[in-house]
């Protein structure tokens, strides 16, 4: 006896009755497909298109009553129940955007001391600061990636924890190694 093929891959399907797919994946694929030409068909239909705008504010309104902390809560909750994807991803994102992870965290930090906060960008201060290192004054290889100690890194020339903001009048580019050693000490006066 002979089944009837499948209308998306072409298998035999495992029953004798008029099924049209073989599998799950098949059947959520071909019901997209059918949802997709109905869509097609009715999207020059007046009375259809105002049912779907109506849908979208009744959705939108829904979404926008909820408070703030009920957004948060319902964020949170998807982040537990998704914790390994949410792990991975970040993980992902900070080794392939380091540059702005580093200044995202220097931001934040800045904020947390109270300093003032202007967004930094290394290639302005790269372009400003020729490429020069402004502890030892000699030249960074731009193509270091961090965290070798040679690579480029942001200083504040009076430290945060010193009173310091984070604004392009107190950055300067410096090594790795130079910034650390310098740590939070306060520029020699000349």
């Amino acid at each position: 006896m002979q089944y009837p093929t499948c209308v998306i891959c072409g298998n035999e399907t495992s029953s004798s009755r008029a099924k049209k797919v073989c599998s799950q994946a098949c059947r959520l694929v071909h019901e997209s497909s059918l949802k997709k030409a109905r869509h097609d068909r009715l999207k020059s239909d007046p009375a259809y298109l105002a049912e779907r705008r109506a849908s979208s504010r009744a959705t939108y309104k829904k979404h926008a009553e909820r408070t703030r902390t009920q957004r948060l809560a319902a964020t949170d909750s998807w982040r537990l129940r998704n914790a390994e994807a949410t792990t991975a991803y970040n993980l992902a994102y900070r080794r392939a955007n380091p540059d702005q992870v580093r200044q995202k965290n220097q931001r934040r930090r800045a904020r947390m001391m109270g300093a003032f906060v202007e967004d930094v960008d290394m290639a302005r201060l790269w372009e400003r600061d020729g490429g020069i290192c402004g502890i030892c004054l000699e030249p960074i290889d731009a193509t270091i990636p961090w965290p070798h100690k040679l690579s480029k890194t942001l200083d504040h020339k009076i430290p945060l924890a010193r009173g310091g903001e984070h604004s392009y009048a107190n950055a300067q580019l410096a090594h790795a190694v130079c910034n650390s050693r310098k740590n939070d000490s306060l520029p020699p006066s000349h």
